[in-house]
């Protein structure tokens, strides 16, 4: 429910823009401080509250294994990815690969809360 009514509010915002003479009207101001420090905590306390603590602590090992297993194979995809597409020619780097590695480790961070949610949407037991 609260998705379609993000999505209304969203293309309702989205209308009121286009119809802006300059483009720069909001009807709903996104703050970025107030989600950072106001929505996003209490999103993942309740996240944190409401889970099932004997079931994580019970599957403890092999969520960090499927969190350290899948930051590891998602850096070196993101990593040789790179390194092959700046090999084809779409864009040059003047380092060498291993900063290519540093950036897939950047962004390759696994989230295992959201593994764990996908993976009990499917009844699949761990």
């Amino acid at each position: 429910m609260f998705i379609l009514i993000g999505a209304a509010l969203g293309g309702l915002n989205y209308l009121v823009q286009l119809g802006a003479e300059d483009g720069h009207v909001a009807l709903i101001p996104f703050d970025a401080n107030i989600f950072l420090y106001g929505y996003l905590p209490v999103i993942i306390f309740e996240a944190g509250f409401s889970m099932n603590k004997r079931e994580f602590f019970n599957n403890i090992g092999i969520i960090n294994m499927l969190a350290v297993l899948g930051t590891i194979i998602s850096t070196l995809i993101v990593g040789y990815g790179m390194y092959w597409f700046e090999t084809l020619g779409y864009f040059t780097v003047e380092n060498n690969s291993l900063d290519m590695l540093m950036f897939g480790s950047l962004i390759s961070a696994v989230d295992p809360v959201a593994t764990l949610v996908v993976f009990s949407s499917l009844n699949v037991r761990l």
